[in-house]
């Protein structure tokens, strides 16, 4: 059974959680845990790396204040221990959500699909997200998308391809900032 070896110091819950579920093959100090099962916490790797959990997150974020030798040996840390950063973690501590709204009429007709896949490498090579949104003449979709979706910051931009958009519209995404 393939699996990660982590330390276990008897108070991390999820571990207990998966020994007594029987997902565990011992309980001791160091312990072997599915890959599936646990993913690595900015705690784990700061104790792997020897290092206050701030500091994990300063190296992690790339913030200032950090050796070049800490931030290595951090960054070390958590590949070795497959740490991904959580978007959703980050995004309540900084407001952004790294996420960008396309809002399209059409999504299948080839124009639309060469915009949006350009838009997409655009995106992705500045480190955001897209989300599609495809609105056409159905206004109470089109009232959703606006008002669930951009209105309420699951975004952080919004851009509109051949999409005309009405004053109260254009009013909600500029009030957002």
């Amino acid at each position: 059974a393939a699996g990660r070896l982590l330390d276990f110091d008897g108070r991390d819950r999820r571990l207990g959680r998966l020994h007594r579920r029987g997902h565990l093959r011992h309980r001791a100090a160091r312990v072997v845990v599915p890959l599936v099962a646990v993913r690595a916490r900015q705690l784990a790797v700061a104790r792997h790396a020897g290092v206050s959990k701030a500091t994990a997150s300063r190296a992690l974020s790339g913030a200032a204040h950090v050796s070049d030798a800490t931030r290595a040996r951090v960054a070390a840390s958590a590949a070795e221990l497959g740490f991904v950063a959580s978007t959703s973690a980050a995004s309540l501590v900084t407001g952004r959500t790294r996420n960008v709204g396309v809002v399209t009429p059409f999504i299948s007709r080839w124009f639309f699909g060469e915009v949006i896949e350009g838009i997409e490498e655009a995106l992705i090579d500045a480190g955001y997200d897209l989300s599609l949104f495809r609105v056409q003449e159905d206004p109470d979709l089109r009232q959703r998308v606006f008002d669930y979706f951009l209105v309420r910051k699951r975004v952080d931009a919004v851009i509109t391809v051949c999409v005309a958009l009405s004053p109260e519209e254009i009013r909600a995404l500029a009030a957002l900032g």
